[in-house]
């Protein structure tokens, strides 16, 4: 069996835009926009690649940032 192939960028682009699809049935069936909120442990450079994925990738599925408050953090980027 050969080997597939499989482009990340693709299976997020089809999940990002799935999301979106069941964002937009909650906004208009309950009126209300659901957020991602993500707890980061540790001082970890990597850490901030995940966030700023998640800055990018977030509001193409229709989500808010934290807890309802689009733009803000809770707590700032760690100085390394």
């Amino acid at each position: 069996m050969p080997a597939e192939l499989i482009k990340g960028s693709e299976v997020r682009n089809a999940l990002l835009a799935e999301l979106k699809v069941e964002v937009e049935k909650l906004k208009a069936k309950h009126g209300v926009v659901p957020g991602l909120v993500t707890i980061l442990i540790g001082q970890n450079p990597g850490l901030d690649l995940l966030r700023d994925a998640e800055d990018q990738n977030r509001p193409r599925a229709g989500l808010l940032r934290g807890a309802g408050q689009p733009g803000s953090r809770r707590s700032a980027r760690p100085n390394y």
